[in-house]
């Protein structure tokens, strides 16, 4: 059981001192409803804390699903935080949900090749590529359809899907 939890249904501490004030000063940023944990919030009303699997879920579905808007991961997570869940490192999840190994991704035309003529018409972007490594959030390292390493890493806001 998670040690929140526990101190929030019957008020036990751990025995060491400085994990004790840790544990009370995280907790009271916590309420427990019916058993179910929610994260209280400054200017929002309370936000239900989701399992990993529930994050999950809820990343696929405002992402992709029915009504999904395809948003960046910053977006992504505040749209999330808007609906009302909350989960620890949720706007770090979201980044890193948003482009996995394996996508398809299209890169700046002007970055890639900073010496063509760019023109009014001229197309601005060029792929599409594969997402063949996630270096950290927001860098990735790509490679051609046909499985040719690109040799530089390449920034999120120089690619597009």
């Amino acid at each position: 059981m998670d040690p929140i939890i526990q101190y929030l249904v019957s008020g036990t501490l751990p025995s060491e001192r400085s994990e004790a004030r840790n544990l009370r000063a995280k907790s009271a940023r916590f309420a427990l409803v019916d058993g179910v944990r929610y994260k209280k919030s400054f200017s929002l009303p309370y936000l239900k804390c989701l399992s990993l699997k529930e994050a999950d879920y809820a990343l696929r579905e405002v992402h992709e699903g029915i009504c999904g808007q395809h948003l960046g991961g910053r977006n992504l997570a505040h749209k999330i935080l808007r609906q009302g869940y909350y989960w620890p490192g949720m706007q770090k999840d979201a980044i890193s949900f948003i482009r996995r190994v394996g996508d398809l991704v299209l890169r700046k035309l002007e970055v890639s090749n900073p010496k063509a003529a760019i023109r009014k018409l001229s197309p601005n972007w060029e792929g599409p590529y594969k997402v063949s490594k996630v270096l950290r959030p927001c860098a990735y390292s790509l490679e051609t359809l046909s499985g040719e390493a690109i040799p530089q890493m390449w920034n999120a806001k120089n690619l597009g899907q």
